[in-house]
């Protein structure tokens, strides 16, 4: 498993997420407002994790946040690399 990112962090990226420059930046090019639940999600399962007494489980619960997903399809995109100039 990929290192994950302590709760503080998360709950970091919730808070910048909410923030009002966010917001702005947010509303300005959609016309609505971020509710965030991608971070929100995480932050919650990072929480649940540590009370977890099984690692099996923390595991688990980990693994299923966004942002392991997010790292899962980060790997395999590096898998094929494409060039934009031949290399013979």
């Amino acid at each position: 498993m990929s290192e994950f990112p302590a709760c503080s962090d998360l709950f970091g990226k919730v808070f910048a997420c909410l923030s009002p420059k966010s917001q702005m930046y947010y509303y300005y090019a959609t016309g609505d407002t971020e509710s965030c639940p991608e971070f929100i999600q995480d932050w919650m399962k990072c929480l649940q994790a540590q009370s977890s007494a099984s690692e099996k489980k923390k595991a688990a619960i980990l693994e299923s946040t966004y942002i392991m997903k997010a790292q899962r399809e980060l790997d395999a995109n590096r898998l094929w690399e494409l060039k934009g100039k031949p290399t013979w």
